[in-house]
């Protein structure tokens, strides 16, 4: 036992933090990480997580180590989550710069709207900077609902937090279900307006350079030649 180490023990924290037992109002330390000795420079932090548990009335525990350098990407990303914010002004641009051409194919139009937007994206809401490791929380989707509910989350998690009394945790249960759902709606919904709106101008595109652009007339054989 002499080349172990007991880890609770080396880091000053809030009693919140110590407390590894709970039950019927009383409070212990009684669970312990136990590394070795040498490996006492590679730990960073060790706490409890007062709101999450292993077992009944165990509080899970929590031990950190140093964070590996994530590698940076050169990857810039069209900051598409201010869209909502943007709208008009990306709906303007792009628009100065859609053309309609009888003399392409669907597929050149395709590929020349695909290009439009995505300039116009650019100019208007910007990219990402180049070897961040860490990108933008994308929150263009929230509504007031989503809002709500996640506020009504924190305040349930907190009040559980405080008291500690179960039906207070079942509470916050409820609420943290009720604020993924919002989230996932919110979500769906956001996506499914954007696709449809492309789509339909997609169709748009696609029907004025149909037909319209191609005549036929019999070659005196029974074929139809186009020209």
């Amino acid at each position: 036992m002499s080349d172990l180490l007991i880890a609770n023990t080396q880091f000053r924290k809030r009693k919140s933090h110590l407390v590894t037992f709970t039950s019927g109002g009383r409070e212990t330390q009684i669970d312990f990480w136990m590394p070795r000795r040498r490996d006492r420079n590679i730990l960073v932090d060790t706490k409890v997580i007062p709101s999450d548990h292993v077992a009944a009335q165990h509080h899970f525990r929590q031990i950190r180590r140093p964070k590996k350098v994530r590698a940076r990407t050169d990857t810039q990303r069209i900051k598409w989550w201010k869209l909502k914010e943007q709208k008009d002004k990306v709906l303007s641009a792009l628009l100065s710069c859609l053309t309609s051409s009888t003399r392409c194919t669907v597929e050149e139009q395709w590929n020349a709207t695909a290009n439009a937007i995505k300039d116009s994206a650019v100019g208007v809401l910007g990219r990402t900077s180049a070897g961040k490791t860490k990108v933008e929380k994308a929150t263009w989707w929230w509504n007031d609902e989503v809002q709500a509910a996640i506020a009504r989350k924190k305040s349930e998690c907190k009040r559980w937090m405080r008291t500690r009394r179960i039906e207070d945790r079942d509470a916050y249960l409820v609420a943290k279900r009720e604020a993924e759902k919002c989230v996932a709606i919110a979500k769906s919904q956001q996506y499914k307006e954007l696709y449809d709106a492309e789509h339909l101008r997609m169709r748009k595109i696609v029907v004025s350079t149909d037909e319209g652009s191609l005549s036929f007339h019999n070659n005196g054989h029974g074929a139809l030649r186009h020209h």
